[in-house]
Protein backbone atom coordinates (compact mmCIF):
# COMPACT_ATOMS: atom_id res chain seq x y z
CA UNK A 1 0.00 0.00 0.00
CA UNK A 2 1.43 3.29 -1.14
CA UNK A 3 1.93 6.38 1.30
CA UNK A 4 -1.39 8.19 -0.47
CA UNK A 5 -3.51 5.03 -0.69
CA UNK A 6 -2.35 4.91 2.98
CA UNK A 7 -3.39 8.30 3.69
CA UNK A 8 -6.77 8.13 1.71
CA UNK A 9 -7.77 5.19 3.74
CA UNK A 10 -11.66 5.21 4.83
CA UNK A 11 -11.93 4.77 8.96
CA UNK A 12 -14.56 4.84 11.26
CA UNK A 13 -13.27 8.40 12.67
CA UNK A 14 -11.61 9.58 9.39
CA UNK A 15 -14.09 9.61 6.49
CA UNK A 16 -12.53 10.10 2.96
CA UNK A 17 -13.27 13.45 1.99
CA UNK A 18 -11.59 15.96 0.19
CA UNK A 19 -13.68 19.11 2.71
CA UNK A 20 -12.18 19.86 5.90
CA UNK A 21 -13.82 18.63 9.02
CA UNK A 22 -16.22 20.89 10.47
CA UNK A 23 -14.17 22.48 13.41
CA UNK A 24 -10.91 21.84 11.54
CA UNK A 25 -9.43 24.54 9.54
CA UNK A 26 -8.78 24.69 6.11
CA UNK A 27 -5.12 23.73 4.92
CA UNK A 28 -3.32 27.01 3.80
CA UNK A 29 -1.88 27.40 0.55
CA UNK A 30 1.65 27.47 1.30
CA UNK A 31 1.05 23.86 2.81
CA UNK A 32 -1.08 22.26 0.06
CA UNK A 33 1.70 23.94 -2.26
CA UNK A 34 4.70 22.68 -0.46
CA UNK A 35 3.04 19.19 -0.25
CA UNK A 36 2.10 19.23 -3.64
CA UNK A 37 5.77 20.30 -5.06
CA UNK A 38 7.60 17.59 -2.65
CA UNK A 39 5.56 14.79 -4.20
CA UNK A 40 6.26 16.08 -8.29
CA UNK A 41 9.75 16.36 -7.49
CA UNK A 42 10.48 20.40 -8.00
CA UNK A 43 12.01 20.28 -4.17
CA UNK A 44 14.57 18.06 -5.65
CA UNK A 45 15.08 19.98 -8.53
CA UNK A 46 15.45 23.27 -6.38
CA UNK A 47 17.76 21.52 -4.21
CA UNK A 48 19.91 20.73 -7.15
CA UNK A 49 20.75 23.86 -7.84
CA UNK A 50 20.85 25.73 -3.94
CA UNK A 51 23.64 25.95 -2.08
CA UNK A 52 24.98 22.93 -0.40
CA UNK A 53 24.52 20.58 -3.45
CA UNK A 54 26.18 19.70 -7.24
CA UNK A 55 24.79 21.70 -9.43
CA UNK A 56 26.03 19.51 -12.37
CA UNK A 57 24.14 17.01 -10.72
CA UNK A 58 21.35 15.77 -12.93
CA UNK A 59 17.64 16.73 -11.80
CA UNK A 60 15.89 13.81 -10.05
CA UNK A 61 13.74 11.79 -12.69
CA UNK A 62 9.82 11.49 -11.58
CA UNK A 63 7.91 8.92 -13.10
CA UNK A 64 3.54 7.99 -12.75
CA UNK A 65 3.04 5.04 -11.54
CA UNK A 66 -0.47 4.35 -13.29
CA UNK A 67 -0.85 0.78 -12.24
CA UNK A 68 -0.58 1.59 -8.25
CA UNK A 69 -3.89 0.43 -6.76
CA UNK A 70 -6.15 3.80 -6.62
CA UNK A 71 -3.22 5.96 -8.55
CA UNK A 72 -5.38 6.05 -11.65
CA UNK A 73 -8.73 6.30 -9.99
CA UNK A 74 -7.62 9.32 -8.07
CA UNK A 75 -5.33 10.90 -10.64
CA UNK A 76 -2.97 11.36 -7.99
CA UNK A 77 0.75 11.34 -9.48
CA UNK A 78 2.93 8.75 -7.25
CA UNK A 79 6.55 9.86 -8.08
CA UNK A 80 9.51 7.42 -7.84
CA UNK A 81 12.25 9.21 -7.08
CA UNK A 82 15.45 7.60 -8.76
CA UNK A 83 18.26 9.93 -7.77
CA UNK A 84 19.36 12.49 -5.90
CA UNK A 85 21.81 15.62 -5.35
CA UNK A 86 24.89 14.86 -3.87
CA UNK A 87 26.53 16.81 -0.74
CA UNK A 88 29.40 18.91 -1.81
CA UNK A 89 31.79 17.40 0.80
CA UNK A 90 35.59 16.96 0.10
CA UNK A 91 36.81 13.56 -0.60
CA UNK A 92 38.89 11.82 1.36
CA UNK A 93 41.57 9.18 -0.19
CA UNK A 94 42.95 6.20 1.86
CA UNK A 95 44.52 2.97 1.73
CA UNK A 96 42.20 -0.40 2.33
CA UNK A 97 44.82 -0.39 5.81
CA UNK A 98 42.96 2.46 7.06
CA UNK A 99 39.89 2.27 5.38
CA UNK A 100 39.14 -1.04 6.97
CA UNK A 101 38.66 0.57 10.42
CA UNK A 102 35.09 2.00 8.97
CA UNK A 103 34.17 -1.68 9.34
CA UNK A 104 32.61 -1.84 12.75
CA UNK A 105 33.33 -5.67 13.40
CA UNK A 106 36.81 -5.46 12.70
CA UNK A 107 40.09 -6.61 14.80
CA UNK A 108 43.85 -6.06 14.26
CA UNK A 109 45.16 -9.06 12.98
CA UNK A 110 47.93 -9.00 15.71
CA UNK A 111 51.05 -11.45 15.75
CA UNK A 112 50.02 -15.01 15.22
CA UNK A 113 47.80 -17.18 17.36
CA UNK A 114 50.73 -19.04 18.70
CA UNK A 115 51.18 -18.32 22.34
CA UNK A 116 49.44 -17.12 25.51
CA UNK A 117 46.24 -14.85 26.02
CA UNK A 118 47.13 -11.78 28.22
CA UNK A 119 44.10 -9.59 27.56
CA UNK A 120 42.18 -7.32 24.54
CA UNK A 121 44.03 -4.93 22.50
CA UNK A 122 41.68 -2.00 22.75
CA UNK A 123 43.25 -0.41 19.78
CA UNK A 124 42.69 -3.19 17.83
CA UNK A 125 38.96 -3.71 17.74
CA UNK A 126 39.38 -5.01 21.16
CA UNK A 127 40.13 -8.15 19.81
CA UNK A 128 42.76 -11.19 21.81
CA UNK A 129 46.12 -10.60 22.72
CA UNK A 130 48.38 -13.45 22.22
CA UNK A 131 52.29 -13.02 22.33
CA UNK A 132 54.98 -15.73 22.68
CA UNK A 133 58.44 -14.20 22.34
CA UNK A 134 59.42 -16.72 19.87
CA UNK A 135 56.87 -16.75 18.17
CA UNK A 136 56.41 -13.07 18.12
CA UNK A 137 59.85 -13.10 15.86
CA UNK A 138 58.63 -14.88 13.49
CA UNK A 139 55.27 -13.85 12.54
CA UNK A 140 56.51 -10.16 13.35
CA UNK A 141 59.29 -9.84 11.16
CA UNK A 142 57.20 -7.58 8.73
CA UNK A 143 56.40 -5.44 11.40
CA UNK A 144 60.02 -4.69 12.45
CA UNK A 145 60.17 -7.61 15.14
CA UNK A 146 63.86 -8.53 14.97
CA UNK A 147 65.06 -10.25 17.94
CA UNK A 148 62.89 -11.61 21.30
CA UNK A 149 64.29 -8.80 24.11
CA UNK A 150 61.57 -7.30 26.04
CA UNK A 151 62.24 -4.20 27.94
CA UNK A 152 58.52 -3.34 30.65
CA UNK A 153 58.73 -0.04 31.72
CA UNK A 154 55.89 0.81 34.76
CA UNK A 155 55.68 2.87 38.01
CA UNK A 156 54.93 0.75 40.76
CA UNK A 157 51.35 -0.68 41.31
CA UNK A 158 50.17 -0.88 37.77
CA UNK A 159 50.67 -4.54 36.86
CA UNK A 160 54.60 -5.00 35.42
CA UNK A 161 54.87 -8.02 38.15
CA UNK A 162 50.96 -9.41 37.08
CA UNK A 163 52.11 -9.14 33.48
CA UNK A 164 55.05 -10.97 33.68
CA UNK A 165 53.76 -14.29 36.03
CA UNK A 166 50.94 -14.00 34.01
CA UNK A 167 53.16 -14.81 31.03
CA UNK A 168 55.37 -17.40 32.69
CA UNK A 169 52.17 -19.11 34.11
CA UNK A 170 50.60 -19.42 30.51
CA UNK A 171 53.55 -20.52 29.25
CA UNK A 172 54.11 -22.89 31.49
CA UNK A 173 50.65 -24.58 30.89
CA UNK A 174 50.48 -24.14 26.91
CA UNK A 175 54.37 -25.27 26.39
CA UNK A 176 55.21 -27.37 29.08
CA UNK A 177 58.92 -28.52 29.08
CA UNK A 178 58.99 -27.33 25.75
CA UNK A 179 60.56 -23.58 27.48
CA UNK A 180 63.05 -23.26 30.67
CA UNK A 181 62.68 -19.98 32.48
CA UNK A 182 65.34 -18.51 35.07
CA UNK A 183 64.65 -15.78 37.28
CA UNK A 184 67.13 -13.98 39.27
CA UNK A 185 64.31 -12.99 42.09
CA UNK A 186 65.77 -9.78 44.16
CA UNK A 187 62.32 -9.21 46.08
CA UNK A 188 61.59 -12.89 47.16
CA UNK A 189 58.03 -12.57 45.08
CA UNK A 190 58.69 -16.13 42.63
CA UNK A 191 58.71 -18.07 45.38
CA UNK A 192 55.36 -19.42 44.47
CA UNK A 193 55.10 -18.96 41.52
CA UNK A 194 58.26 -21.84 41.53
CA UNK A 195 55.48 -24.12 43.33
CA UNK A 196 53.28 -23.56 40.85
CA UNK A 197 55.12 -24.24 37.75
CA UNK A 198 57.59 -26.48 38.99
CA UNK A 199 60.86 -24.49 38.79
CA UNK A 200 63.47 -25.40 40.66
CA UNK A 201 63.92 -22.46 43.77
CA UNK A 202 67.35 -21.79 45.06
CA UNK A 203 67.65 -19.84 47.98
CA UNK A 204 70.60 -18.13 48.50
CA UNK A 205 72.16 -16.62 51.87
CA UNK A 206 75.11 -15.29 53.54
CA UNK A 207 76.27 -18.51 55.41
CA UNK A 208 73.70 -20.77 54.34
CA UNK A 209 74.01 -24.05 53.51
CA UNK A 210 72.87 -24.12 49.92
CA UNK A 211 76.09 -22.85 47.46
CA UNK A 212 76.24 -22.68 43.62
CA UNK A 213 79.09 -22.60 41.44
CA UNK A 214 79.30 -19.51 38.64
CA UNK A 215 81.86 -21.21 36.85
CA UNK A 216 79.96 -24.83 36.86
CA UNK A 217 78.72 -25.99 33.50
CA UNK A 218 75.26 -28.48 33.14
CA UNK A 219 75.14 -30.37 30.31
CA UNK A 220 76.16 -29.80 26.52
CA UNK A 221 77.09 -26.22 26.02
CA UNK A 222 78.81 -26.07 22.84
CA UNK A 223 83.03 -25.74 22.35
CA UNK A 224 85.37 -24.82 24.86
CA UNK A 225 85.38 -20.99 23.60
CA UNK A 226 81.64 -20.13 24.58
CA UNK A 227 82.22 -21.65 27.56
CA UNK A 228 85.15 -19.33 28.39
CA UNK A 229 84.00 -16.39 27.69
CA UNK A 230 80.88 -16.75 29.73
CA UNK A 231 83.57 -18.03 32.58
CA UNK A 232 86.04 -14.43 31.87
CA UNK A 233 82.59 -12.06 31.36
CA UNK A 234 81.67 -13.31 34.80
CA UNK A 235 85.13 -12.78 36.85
CA UNK A 236 85.64 -10.09 35.28
CA UNK A 237 82.00 -8.14 36.14
CA UNK A 238 82.75 -9.58 39.75
CA UNK A 239 86.27 -8.24 39.77
CA UNK A 240 85.62 -4.60 38.46
CA UNK A 241 82.56 -4.51 40.79
CA UNK A 242 84.68 -4.53 43.67
CA UNK A 243 87.00 -2.31 42.13
CA UNK A 244 87.77 1.11 43.46
CA UNK A 245 85.11 3.73 42.01
CA UNK A 246 84.30 0.20 39.93
CA UNK A 247 87.16 1.37 37.58
CA UNK A 248 88.38 -1.10 34.23
CA UNK A 249 90.87 -3.31 34.64
CA UNK A 250 93.86 -2.54 32.72
CA UNK A 251 94.70 -4.99 30.23
CA UNK A 252 97.51 -6.78 32.21
CA UNK A 253 94.68 -7.40 35.12
CA UNK A 254 91.99 -9.01 32.38
CA UNK A 255 95.44 -10.64 30.34
CA UNK A 256 96.29 -12.33 34.36
CA UNK A 257 92.95 -13.10 34.95
CA UNK A 258 92.70 -15.24 32.00
CA UNK A 259 95.82 -16.83 32.28
CA UNK A 260 94.75 -18.54 35.47
CA UNK A 261 90.61 -19.27 34.14
CA UNK A 262 92.87 -21.36 31.14
CA UNK A 263 94.61 -22.76 33.98
CA UNK A 264 91.57 -24.40 35.56
CA UNK A 265 90.26 -25.09 32.19
CA UNK A 266 91.85 -28.41 32.15
CA UNK A 267 89.93 -29.78 35.25
CA UNK A 268 87.00 -29.84 32.74
CA UNK A 269 88.58 -32.59 30.74
CA UNK A 270 88.79 -34.50 34.15
CA UNK A 271 84.92 -34.06 34.83
CA UNK A 272 85.51 -31.74 37.39
CA UNK A 273 84.31 -28.28 37.74
CA UNK A 274 86.56 -25.73 38.50
CA UNK A 275 85.68 -22.96 41.41
CA UNK A 276 86.21 -19.81 42.09
CA UNK A 277 88.70 -21.31 44.76
CA UNK A 278 90.45 -22.65 42.14
CA UNK A 279 91.20 -19.77 40.14
CA UNK A 280 92.69 -18.24 43.41
CA UNK A 281 94.72 -21.00 43.72
CA UNK A 282 96.25 -20.07 39.88
CA UNK A 283 96.23 -16.21 40.82
CA UNK A 284 98.23 -16.86 44.15
CA UNK A 285 100.29 -19.11 42.78
CA UNK A 286 101.03 -18.93 38.95
CA UNK A 287 102.43 -21.22 36.51
CA UNK A 288 106.37 -21.34 35.30
CA UNK A 289 106.24 -18.43 32.57
CA UNK A 290 103.43 -16.72 33.09
CA UNK A 291 105.41 -13.02 33.20
CA UNK A 292 107.35 -14.13 30.26
CA UNK A 293 104.12 -14.76 28.36
CA UNK A 294 102.37 -11.98 29.37
CA UNK A 295 105.26 -9.77 28.72
CA UNK A 296 106.18 -8.67 31.55
CA UNK A 297 108.67 -8.71 35.20
CA UNK A 298 107.35 -11.10 38.41
CA UNK A 299 107.38 -8.31 40.05
CA UNK A 300 104.49 -6.57 38.03
CA UNK A 301 102.46 -10.09 37.46
CA UNK A 302 102.64 -9.65 41.18
CA UNK A 303 101.24 -6.44 41.47
CA UNK A 304 98.70 -6.80 39.10
CA UNK A 305 97.22 -9.55 40.65
CA UNK A 306 96.95 -8.00 44.22
CA UNK A 307 93.99 -6.60 43.84
CA UNK A 308 92.24 -9.39 42.03
CA UNK A 309 93.35 -11.98 44.70
CA UNK A 310 91.81 -9.63 47.58
CA UNK A 311 88.49 -9.31 45.59
CA UNK A 312 88.04 -13.27 45.59
CA UNK A 313 88.84 -14.07 48.68
CA UNK A 314 86.87 -11.51 49.90
CA UNK A 315 84.15 -13.23 47.59
CA UNK A 316 84.96 -16.74 48.96
CA UNK A 317 85.41 -15.97 52.79
CA UNK A 318 84.38 -12.54 53.08
CA UNK A 319 80.95 -11.78 54.21
CA UNK A 320 78.94 -13.53 51.42
CA UNK A 321 80.69 -16.58 52.41
CA UNK A 322 78.70 -19.58 51.78
CA UNK A 323 77.40 -18.68 48.78
CA UNK A 324 79.82 -18.62 45.84
CA UNK A 325 83.54 -20.90 47.71
CA UNK A 326 82.60 -24.70 46.10
CA UNK A 327 80.82 -26.56 44.42
CA UNK A 328 77.10 -26.97 43.60
CA UNK A 329 75.22 -27.88 46.75
CA UNK A 330 72.04 -27.92 43.81
CA UNK A 331 71.73 -30.78 41.52
CA UNK A 332 68.96 -30.22 38.84
CA UNK A 333 66.86 -32.13 36.66
CA UNK A 334 67.73 -31.71 33.35
CA UNK A 335 64.66 -31.94 32.01
CA UNK A 336 62.78 -29.18 34.42
CA UNK A 337 60.70 -26.40 33.67
CA UNK A 338 62.78 -23.51 35.32
CA UNK A 339 65.11 -22.24 37.66
CA UNK A 340 64.54 -19.71 40.59
CA UNK A 341 67.63 -18.28 42.43
CA UNK A 342 66.37 -15.96 45.45
CA UNK A 343 68.68 -13.39 46.40
CA UNK A 344 66.58 -11.69 48.21
CA UNK A 345 68.42 -12.44 51.67
CA UNK A 346 71.26 -9.53 50.27
CA UNK A 347 68.29 -7.36 48.47
CA UNK A 348 68.62 -4.41 50.83
CA UNK A 349 72.49 -4.60 50.92
CA UNK A 350 74.05 -2.30 48.61
CA UNK A 351 77.32 -3.52 48.43
CA UNK A 352 76.06 -7.39 48.50
CA UNK A 353 73.64 -7.52 46.32
CA UNK A 354 75.52 -6.44 42.77
CA UNK A 355 78.40 -9.41 43.39
CA UNK A 356 75.87 -11.60 44.48
CA UNK A 357 73.47 -10.51 41.37
CA UNK A 358 76.64 -11.33 39.12
CA UNK A 359 77.67 -14.70 40.62
CA UNK A 360 74.32 -15.85 40.30
CA UNK A 361 73.34 -14.80 36.58
CA UNK A 362 76.55 -16.26 35.93
CA UNK A 363 75.54 -19.65 37.12
CA UNK A 364 71.85 -19.23 35.30
CA UNK A 365 73.52 -18.63 32.24
CA UNK A 366 75.41 -21.31 32.30
CA UNK A 367 72.20 -22.96 32.17
CA UNK A 368 70.85 -21.05 29.21
CA UNK A 369 73.40 -22.18 27.09
CA UNK A 370 72.64 -25.72 27.26
CA UNK A 371 71.88 -26.95 23.90
CA UNK A 372 69.12 -29.15 24.75
CA UNK A 373 67.03 -27.97 22.00
CA UNK A 374 64.58 -26.25 24.34
CA UNK A 375 64.09 -22.38 24.11
CA UNK A 376 64.52 -20.10 27.02
CA UNK A 377 63.47 -17.06 28.94
CA UNK A 378 65.50 -15.20 30.94
CA UNK A 379 64.11 -12.41 33.44
CA UNK A 380 66.27 -9.89 35.11
CA UNK A 381 63.42 -8.49 37.48
CA UNK A 382 64.41 -5.14 39.17
CA UNK A 383 67.20 -4.86 36.54
CA UNK A 384 67.14 -0.86 37.00
CA UNK A 385 69.60 -1.59 39.93
CA UNK A 386 71.76 -3.32 37.55
CA UNK A 387 72.02 -0.90 35.01
CA UNK A 388 73.14 1.68 37.96
CA UNK A 389 76.50 -0.04 38.23
CA UNK A 390 78.88 -0.18 35.40
CA UNK A 391 80.22 -3.74 35.19
CA UNK A 392 76.75 -4.86 35.66
CA UNK A 393 75.54 -3.02 32.84
CA UNK A 394 78.23 -4.86 30.60
CA UNK A 395 77.02 -8.27 32.17
CA UNK A 396 73.64 -7.61 30.67
CA UNK A 397 74.63 -5.99 27.38
CA UNK A 398 76.38 -9.11 27.23
CA UNK A 399 73.34 -11.38 27.80
CA UNK A 400 71.40 -9.22 25.11
CA UNK A 401 73.84 -10.27 22.17
CA UNK A 402 74.30 -14.15 23.30
CA UNK A 403 70.23 -14.15 23.06
CA UNK A 404 70.65 -15.44 19.67
CA UNK A 405 73.20 -17.88 20.42
CA UNK A 406 71.05 -19.88 22.73
CA UNK A 407 67.94 -19.52 21.58
CA UNK A 408 66.23 -17.24 24.16
CA UNK A 409 64.49 -14.48 25.42
CA UNK A 410 65.48 -11.71 27.96
CA UNK A 411 62.98 -9.63 30.08
CA UNK A 412 64.20 -6.74 31.56
CA UNK A 413 62.00 -5.25 34.21
CA UNK A 414 62.33 -1.56 35.44
CA UNK A 415 60.26 1.42 36.97
CA UNK A 416 60.90 4.62 34.47
CA UNK A 417 62.73 5.43 31.45
CA UNK A 418 65.15 7.82 33.40
CA UNK A 419 66.31 4.41 35.57
CA UNK A 420 68.44 3.81 32.45
CA UNK A 421 71.09 6.10 33.80
CA UNK A 422 70.35 5.64 37.30
CA UNK A 423 73.34 6.72 39.75
CA UNK A 424 75.13 6.95 36.46
CA UNK A 425 76.08 10.66 35.22
CA UNK A 426 75.22 11.65 32.10
CA UNK A 427 77.60 10.36 29.20
CA UNK A 428 79.36 7.78 31.11
CA UNK A 429 79.57 4.72 29.76
CA UNK A 430 76.73 2.66 32.22
CA UNK A 431 74.98 5.91 30.34
CA UNK A 432 75.42 4.82 27.18
CA UNK A 433 74.60 0.77 27.81
CA UNK A 434 72.01 1.04 29.33
CA UNK A 435 70.43 3.54 26.52
CA UNK A 436 71.92 1.13 24.19
CA UNK A 437 69.79 -1.95 25.62
CA UNK A 438 66.76 -0.43 25.33
CA UNK A 439 67.65 0.55 21.64
CA UNK A 440 68.33 -3.07 21.37
CA UNK A 441 64.93 -4.74 22.65
CA UNK A 442 62.22 -4.88 19.56
CA UNK A 443 59.41 -5.28 22.33
CA UNK A 444 58.52 -2.42 24.76
CA UNK A 445 55.81 -2.77 27.22
CA UNK A 446 55.07 0.66 29.14
CA UNK A 447 52.96 0.91 31.98
CA UNK A 448 51.90 4.15 33.40
CA UNK A 449 54.72 7.19 32.73
CA UNK A 450 54.45 10.68 33.83
CA UNK A 451 54.49 12.50 30.87
CA UNK A 452 57.73 14.77 31.84
CA UNK A 453 59.69 11.46 31.36
CA UNK A 454 57.81 10.01 28.79
CA UNK A 455 59.12 13.30 26.70
CA UNK A 456 62.48 13.26 27.49
CA UNK A 457 62.67 9.62 26.61
CA UNK A 458 60.36 10.06 23.75
CA UNK A 459 62.94 8.98 21.00
CA UNK A 460 64.47 6.33 22.35
CA UNK A 461 61.54 4.34 23.27
CA UNK A 462 60.45 5.08 19.77
CA UNK A 463 56.97 6.88 20.93
CA UNK A 464 55.14 9.61 18.42
CA UNK A 465 53.52 12.88 19.82
CA UNK A 466 50.00 11.01 19.64
CA UNK A 467 50.98 8.45 22.25
CA UNK A 468 52.39 9.96 24.72
CA UNK A 469 49.49 11.24 26.23
CA UNK A 470 47.69 7.92 25.77
CA UNK A 471 50.50 6.25 28.15
CA UNK A 472 50.24 9.11 30.51
CA UNK A 473 46.37 8.06 31.05
CA UNK A 474 46.93 4.60 31.39
CA UNK A 475 45.26 2.75 34.60
CA UNK A 476 46.47 0.17 36.60
CA UNK A 477 46.40 -3.31 34.89
CA UNK A 478 46.58 -1.58 31.03
CA UNK A 479 49.91 -0.95 29.31
CA UNK A 480 50.88 0.21 26.17
CA UNK A 481 53.13 -2.50 23.34
CA UNK A 482 55.65 -1.18 20.96
CA UNK A 483 56.36 -4.73 18.58
CA UNK A 484 58.58 -2.85 16.10
CA UNK A 485 56.16 -0.86 14.11
CA UNK A 486 53.35 -2.51 15.21
CA UNK A 487 51.39 -0.20 18.43
CA UNK A 488 49.04 -2.31 20.83
CA UNK A 489 47.32 -1.13 23.80
CA UNK A 490 46.35 -4.07 26.43
CA UNK A 491 44.10 -4.45 28.77
CA UNK A 492 45.62 -7.07 31.08
CA UNK A 493 42.88 -9.94 31.97
CA UNK A 494 43.78 -12.01 34.92
CA UNK A 495 41.56 -15.52 35.36
CA UNK A 496 41.26 -17.55 38.47
CA UNK A 497 42.15 -17.73 42.57
CA UNK A 498 45.78 -19.24 41.19
CA UNK A 499 46.86 -16.05 38.82
CA UNK A 500 45.04 -13.93 41.67
CA UNK A 501 47.44 -15.50 44.51
CA UNK A 502 50.66 -15.22 42.22
CA UNK A 503 49.85 -11.53 41.07
CA UNK A 504 49.15 -10.44 44.53
CA UNK A 505 52.42 -8.02 45.77
CA UNK A 506 50.11 -6.07 48.12
CA UNK A 507 49.93 -9.06 50.73
CA UNK A 508 52.33 -7.66 53.34
CA UNK A 509 49.82 -4.66 52.96
CA UNK A 510 46.65 -5.54 53.55
CA UNK A 511 44.70 -4.96 57.27
CA UNK A 512 43.44 -7.54 59.07
CA UNK A 513 39.97 -7.02 57.96
CA UNK A 514 40.55 -7.47 54.28
CA UNK A 515 42.59 -10.73 54.51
Amino acid sequence: MTLMNALNKPTPNNPPTDQPAPNEPAPSASLVARLKSFFTGDTVRRKSSGPGWRQDQAPAEAAVDEDSEGGADRGIEKVRIRQRGRLMADRNQATTAHACSLYPFGTHEGLGQRGVFLGTDTLGGGGAFIYDPFHALESGRRHGVTNTNMMVLGLPGYGKSALIKTLLYRSAAVFGTERFTTICDVKGEYTELAEVCGFELIKLAPGGTVRVNPLEVIGEVGGQDAVFRSRFAALKALVEMSMQNQRSMTVLESSILAEALKAVAVMDDDGDQPTLSDVLERLTNPASGTSERLHCQDGELRDASRDIILILKSLISGPLGGMFDGQSTVALDPAGAGVVIDISAVGADPDALPLVWVAASTWLRMLMLRKDGRKKIQVFDESWKMMSHGPLAVFLQDCWKLMRSYGGANIAVIHKPGDLAAQADDGTAASKISAGLLADTAVRVTFKQTLEDLSAYADLLGYGAAEIPRIGDLGVGESFWKLGSTAVQLQHVMHGPVEDRLCDTNAAMATQGTQ
